[in-house]
């Protein structure tokens, strides 16, 4: 069963709630439900499986330097090639087929010597592009190959520091890679990755991806903004797709930068996104489109601005669902957005700051419609309006945000509700214990809105509320308004 956790306020809204309680608003307790187990190491989200390195099982190496593809994958004779062993009947996790001459079953890597539930080491070296494709098609939208049994780990040999190009899973189950740093100023990485880093496609499951290092090329400096729309790899793709789908796939602690987008997830179920860093991006750091989803405990800092933003709207974090295509996906549901920071500038020579029309939008949704989204203990520092912003979500709860101006722009960050473009309309909602600017989502019988803190930026600050005759009043004055809701 999901463990029911209390949350905790953030260190900026714990003050800010202090003072808000000095005023006469008294915070209230939210208790949301998080959908995921926490293990000792790795995490997953609840229900999906967990490798088991207590069992037994042998490690191999391979070392792209000193190894040899006539090696038998030991410490002291190591394989040269990932590619390899990935593609030429080393792991014995194809399925038999039947042969109809013999009348047999015929298992072609009866002898492969990597099983299920063993560990893969990587030296130093560059393995180039990685393709790893368990599924070959469609017909019967079903797995080819490389539906493991139990987990096979790729990880990082101790103190080595493996680099490859890139990494394409097309289709399969139970995979770790740990510890891997992939780099690549190419953005058509391959021709079914579009331009990501690593791309998970194809129907796959119990997806593990912990720990590695993604960046286009380590130094941008002398990048031009042309250079950023040319150059600009992104980071990870979670693509479900529109046959089997994909599930139990978890992203976490990874360390993205000098991206385009950064993590996409996209008709997927069961996901983990979780204590990763996005620093210098173009575009959207975390765009998401799945179900019984968690996004939680990550940084996106320095957004960069190309030039494109007519192609592309920039954004900490944007639910986007695939409401066309077959099947169309535009109902969406269970999301937990949970202590993550937004901040569109640390770096006090970020380049290419950019002018008001690339503002950088905080965490919002605006198209479908969304079912159960809990938003909370999240920091967003930025300079636009959109600051947490939630249209056509049906249970929602936006609570213990933080929300502040970086004085960049006359504009200040709202958290504020509306209707979907495709007719969703906000109900069943809840908007608690957020410090905000502006705080612009009504009232009604279905939303419920208290023990807010209105602070000024720039000499701002407004709290809209529905008068007793339904009309729309924007409080600006220093007072309460409301249930708590506090202008200072």
């Amino acid at each position: 069963m999901p463990k029911q956790v209390l949350f905790s306020v953030s260190l900026l809204a714990l003050g800010a709630g202090l003072a808000a309680i000095a005023t006469g608003a008294t915070a209230q307790e939210t208790k949301i439900v998080v959908p995921w187990q926490k293990p000792a190491g790795l995490e997953v989200p609840a229900s999906c499986a967990l490798p088991d390195y207590t069992e037994p099982h042998n490690t191999f190496y391979i070392d792209p330097v000193h190894g040899s593809a006539s090696g038998n994958g030991s410490a002291a004779h190591p394989w040269n090639s990932l590619n390899t062993i990935t593609m030429q009947g080393y792991i014995s996790t194809m399925p038999a087929y039947w042969n109809a001459t013999t009348k047999s079953m015929v298992n072609v890597m009866a002898k492969a010597p990597i099983h299920p539930g063993d560990v893969i080491l990587l030296e130093s070296g560059n393995y180039g592009n990685v393709l790893i494709q368990g599924y070959y098609g469609a017909s019967n939208n079903a797995l080819a190959g490389f539906d493991n049994s139990d987990f096979i780990t790729i990880k990082a040999a101790p103190g080595a520091t493996p680099v490859l190009g890139n990494l394409l899973l097309d289709g399969g189950g139970k995979w770790v890679f740990q510890g891997l740093t992939f780099e690549n100023n190419a953005p058509n990485l391959h021709s079914r990755a579009y331009g990501f880093l690593v791309a998970f496609t194809g129907p796959h499951h119990d997806i593990i991806f912990d720990s590695n290092t993604l960046l286009s090329q380590a130094n941008t400096s002398s990048w031009t903004q042309a250079d950023w729309r040319a150059n600009a790899s992104s980071g990870i793709d979670d693509y479900g797709g529109s046959y089997d789908g994909a599930t139990c796939v978890t992203m976490t602690n990874n360390m993205i930068t000098n991206v385009s987008f950064g993590i996409e997830t996209q008709r997927s179920e069961n996901v983990l996104i979780k204590g990763n860093t996005i620093d210098y991006f173009l575009h959207t750091a975390i765009p998401y489109g799945s179900n019984h989803m968690v996004i939680e405990n990550n940084l996106m800092t320095n957004r960069i601005d190309a030039g494109d933003i007519a192609e592309f709207h920039p954004q900490f974090m944007r639910g986007t669902p695939w409401g066309s295509g077959s099947p169309a996906v535009d109902h969406l549901s269970n999301v937990v957005i949970d202590s993550n920071i937004g901040i569109r500038q640390t770096d006090p020579n970020l380049p290419f700051t950019g002018p008001s029309m690339a503002e950088t939008m905080g965490f919002d949704i605006y198209n479908g419609f969304w079912t159960n989204v809990q938003v909370t203990n999240n920091v967003v520092i930025t300079d636009t309006w959109q600051g947490i912003s939630y249209y056509g979500t049906y249970g929602l709860v936006i609570a213990n945000n933080t929300l502040l101006s970086d004085g960049s722009t006359p504009d200040i960050p709202w958290i504020s509700l509306g209707t979907s473009q495709e007719g969703g309309v906000p109900s069943n909602t809840v908007v608690r214990n957020n410090i905000t600017t502006t705080l612009s989502v009504g009232s009604s019988s279905s939303i419920v809105v208290d023990h807010n803190l209105c602070v000024p930026t720039n000499g701002k600050c407004t709290v809209v509320t529905i008068n007793s005759q339904g009309q729309t009043v924007w409080n600006s004055k220093p007072g309460t308004y409301g249930v708590d809701n506090v202008v200072t």
